[in-house]
């Protein structure tokens, strides 16, 4: 009976952390919602999302939306931040991305939790006393990939309209034919 109870709350956790993410096309507002929905659900001190801004040569993550400041879980914040890296040199960002979930412990009782947000950057939990167990982590796996796609199509949304009308074009002068069709009945 204790297991079950365990499966519905972990289901109940999950369907509220889904509600949570792409309720606006305002990526520092989606954000805001989204992370203080993981940090209440997910017993979290402090939930970040980090964008990862690329340069020919560089890579930054930036701090897009969070539940708080990071202040009080400052050097706990720091241990996990310096675990990114620092160069756009793709054979690195795919090392990088294969070590997540990274979690250690941070600075007296807590414990971050650095987590993929594929094509966006990475997710940043610091929870107090426990990390958040294999199955947890497990489980939300499908809403970090739907965060970050929420998070990109924030991106898109905010683009400025010429380089939308830009992607239009592209796909407007693509000459080759594009054909769909639907077989029914075993035609």
């Amino acid at each position: 009976m204790k297991q079950a109870n365990n499966q519905t709350q972990t289901i109940q956790v999950l369907y509220e952390l889904a509600l949570s993410i792409g309720t606006s096309l305002d990526l520092q507002q989606m954000l805001n919602v989204s992370m203080e929905a993981f940090a209440e659900k997910l017993g979290c001190a402090v939930s970040t999302a980090y964008r990862c801004q690329t340069s020919q040569t560089d890579c930054q993550f930036e701090a897009v939306g969070s539940n708080k400041p990071t202040v009080d879980k400052a050097e706990t914040a720091q241990m996990a931040l310096a675990h990114l890296p620092t160069t756009a040199d793709e054979q690195q960002m795919a090392q990088f991305v294969a070590t997540l979930p990274l979690v250690d412990q941070g600075a007296a009782d807590d414990y971050y939790h650095l987590l993929d947000l594929p094509g966006f950057g990475v997710l940043l939990l610091i929870k107090d006393e426990a990390p958040l167990d294999e199955k947890m982590l497990e489980a939300i796996r499908p809403l970090q990939d739907k965060l970050a796609t929420a998070a990109n199509a924030c991106l898109v949304q905010e683009a400025p309209p010429i380089a939308r009308g830009q992607s239009r074009a592209i796909l407007e002068s693509i000459t080759t034919p594009l054909l769909i069709s639907r077989i029914s009945d075993g035609l």
